[in-house]
């Protein structure tokens, strides 16, 4: 439909588009997290293009 985006009219968007958002948050959260907490060493032979 045109026009401008109504409440009535998106509400399953917004509400996905929400939930998606608080989900990415959540998860950009316990990805800092958990790198916070754990020492990666990566091998430079296996993955040649991070370069040490």
């Amino acid at each position: 439909m045109g026009g401008p985006p109504t409440l009535e009219n998106n509400w399953l968007d917004l509400k996905d588009m929400a939930l998606n958002k608080k989900k990415a948050d959540w998860y950009n959260s316990w990805i800092s997290e958990v790198k916070s907490k754990f020492y990666i060493k990566r091998n430079p032979l296996t993955y040649p293009q991070i370069g040490g």
